[in-house]
């Protein structure tokens, strides 16, 4: 069921409707009930999928909350003696949850492009499944495994109702990409009864269709030029194909905000506020701020539940008191930071996908920002001895025009069909530019009309206006909420205007399906 069909607008609206009407008691019952039926519109196989990470996570975190309470009843004596073997109870439920969950990941995602991998090294030919790996797999996966830590670390208590927890697993807007949610913030408000609110009605509104106006209006259109430019690179000079990657900027930016915002939207209309995912990172400064703003569950789940645990695992401690005492000075001290930020910036390229493209991104990413750790002291005296401060708005503009040449040279990597497609066009844009491309009508073959591009280009600025307004902390939103109740609601009429007939109404137009959704 597409977020751009009649039928998921139909579903939303008698969902909330039904969710209203019954008593409060009920309502949590309905939001399963949509999610659970959200999931089957894909398949048998994938609501399977998601049963056997809900029922094993479930499974595991009962277990973990027995051991636990195991634990607390004993006397200080009794624990000082059996403390490591509930330690080693305690970690090897968690660690049998993980790696069946992510095995499974593994084995859906990756393991095709392994056999592969490994064949060709090898010289032996293994069997290849073909699986496709089903929506929202890691977002729920991803979730339901923080959920599990949590209550290893004794962060919050097991839920003993099947159910309800199944509920956190799959609450439907968040399938298709996120946000990854925390059991603690978003439970509570999945399973609490709520009287409706024109306020959140309305909010839920503002969001979905200024979400469907970046992406139906925005993003789509400028991903027909995209697709074509790296559907045949080859007819291109370098500067097309440059264009051709700016257009894929424009897109991927506006099409993962915009579902984000629809997704928040949805939910919002049942009274349940998202965490945020994405956060301006047109401004960021530099490409540690840039994913703090992008896929910011994604990063805030790395950080907790894999660089923590990483930095604070003996072989990094050894590490890093050889490094203290060996090399000595800042070098010392960073470098065992550095080897985590690495992996986890190594893993976020393969969580992306299985292909060596994702790899080298992954990669690429990871050199670049632990190279920034390692080179800061340096950087520092630079700017101390030409006496520049690194908050000046100098400073600013060049760490965001650095940052998004960075990014921007990544996309060539990630939207290319293979690495060395990608690192052609990044070749040939450097090397044959042939700007005289960009005025001498072929910009017009791009699938876009004057008209179509006028629209990419205004889309851009407004919105490179409102987020500029939103960092200064003068967001659009809380400009409306001092309006008065008709401007609100018309406000809201013409973004539905807009995404409409700009959008929706569009010759043939046929909404492409969220990037990130594939992840």
């Amino acid at each position: 069921m597409s977020l751009f069909s009649l039928a998921f607008v139909l579903f939303v609206a008698g969902g909330s409707l039904l969710y209203y009407l019954l008593p409060k008691k009920f309502q949590w019952g309905v939001l399963l009930a949509l999610s659970w039926g959200f999931y089957l519109s894909l398949g048998l196989e994938a609501m399977g999928y998601l049963l056997f990470v809900t029922a094993s996570s479930y499974g595991a975190a009962l277990a973990l909350q027995h051991v636990n309470q195991y634990g607390k009843a004993l006397s200080k004596e009794e624990r000082a003696a059996q403390g490591p073997k509930i330690k080693n109870r305690k970690r090897l439920i968690a660690f049998l949850l993980l790696l069946g969950n992510f095995g499974l990941l593994f084995f859906v995602k990756y393991w095709d492009f392994t056999a592969s991998v490994a064949g060709a090294w090898l010289g032996v030919q293994f069997p290849a499944f073909g699986l496709v790996a089903p929506l929202g797999i890691s977002y729920y996966m991803f979730q339901s495994a923080g959920y599990v830590i949590d209550v290893y670390r004794g962060k919050h208590e097991a839920q003993r109702n099947f159910l309800k927890y199944a509920l956190f697993v799959s609450f439907f807007p968040q399938i298709t990409q996120g946000p990854i949610g925390r059991y603690d913030a978003l439970a509570p408000q999945l399973l609490k009864g709520r009287g409706f609110s024109f306020e959140n009605l309305k909010a839920g509104l503002q969001l979905v269709l200024w979400g469907c106006l970046k992406k139906l209006v925005i993003a789509d259109r400028a991903g027909v030029v995209a697709d074509r430019v790296f559907g045949d690179s080859s007819a291109y000079g370098g500067a097309m194909l440059a264009l051709g990657v700016l257009f894929y900027c424009i897109q991927l930016y506006c099409d993962f905000s915009g579902g984000i915002e629809i997704i928040r939207g949805v939910a919002r209309i049942f009274g349940v506020t998202l965490a945020e995912n994405f956060k301006r990172p047109i401004f960021a400064v530099s490409l540690t701020d840039f994913w703090r703003r992008w896929h910011i569950t994604l990063g805030a789940w790395m950080k907790d539940y894999l660089f923590y645990p990483i930095s604070l695992s003996k072989p990094l401690l050894k590490f890093g008191k050889f490094c203290r005492k060996k090399i000595g000075g800042r070098v010392g001290k960073i470098l065992p930071t550095a080897v985590p930020t690495f992996l986890i910036y190594f893993v976020i390229g393969i969580w992306h996908g299985a292909n060596w493209k994702y790899i080298v991104f992954g990669l690429y990413n990871g050199v670049l920002i632990t190279s920034g750790l390692l080179l800061e002291p340096w950087f520092s005296s630079l700017r101390e001895k030409l006496s520049i401060s690194r908050e000046s708005r100098g400073m600013r503009l060049f760490g965001m025009a650095r940052t998004g040449l960075l990014v921007f040279f990544g996309r060539y990597i990630t939207r290319a069909k293979d690495l060395s497609t990608g690192l052609s066009m990044l070749w040939k844009t450097v090397r044959h530019p042939i700007p005289s491309q960009l005025w001498n009508g072929s910009l017009l073959s791009l699938g876009l009309s004057e008209w179509d591009l006028l629209v990419v280009g205004l889309g851009v600025l407004v919105l490179l206006f409102l987020e500029f307004l939103e960092e200064k902390g003068h967001g659009i939103t809380e400009k409306l909420e001092e309006k008065s109740f008709f401007v609100q609601w018309l406000f809201l009429a013409v973004e539905l205007f807009i995404v409409l007939f700009l959008g929706v109404f569009r010759g043939e137009y046929i909404a492409a399906e969220f990037i990130y959704q594939q992840f």
